[in-house]
């Protein structure tokens, strides 16, 4: 008897102590979250029009490109929108949409990220500036300026 009422102390400690874990995880989440969106609310929207752009979408005859090394991944198409990510290494990616905004060609592209393993897709779309990502349209390569390209692709 004192065998089984010790036993089932034990093992309810310890689901206690995995609940609480998981707990802290959820925490640490939400407090990440909360920072990312007093961030973007701290972004000054009043100060733009939104009524004068103007989106003009291009012919693009590439379906894949790679991205240089240090690109910011953009909501909008326009420069003040806020990014969401920061891409830090040279990334492949499929080219969706290419569009003119503000005199200047944007690529709406997605990033090759592999499904978690509970099978849920990441959201990994967004708008990168064309200067920003290398495509057979653009058949010139810079290496120097571009660390982590060197072994990836090289155009003649």
């Amino acid at each position: 008897m004192t065998f089984a009422f010790l036993t089932l102390l034990i093992s309810s400690g310890g689901y206690i102590f995995y609940l609480l874990q998981k707990l802290e995880g959820q925490r640490k989440y939400i407090i990440t979250l909360n920072s990312e969106n007093n961030r973007l609310r701290k972004t000054s929207w009043q100060s733009k029009d939104f009524n004068s752009i103007t989106v003009e979408l291009l012919n693009s005859s590439c379906i894949e490109g790679i991205v240089k090394y240090d690109t910011k991944l953009y909501f909008a198409p326009v420069s003040w929108s806020p990014y969401l990510s920061k891409l830090k290494k040279a990334s492949k990616v499929a080219i969706l949409e290419k569009a003119r905004v503000e005199e200047r060609n944007w690529y709406y592209v997605e990033i090759y990220i592999p499904r978690k393993a509970n099978g849920k897709k990441i959201n990994s779309r967004g708008w990168i500036l064309c200067e920003n990502i290398l495509t057979l349209e653009e058949p010139e390569l810079i290496t120097e300026g571009n660390p982590g390209m060197n072994n990836i692709v090289k155009y003649k």
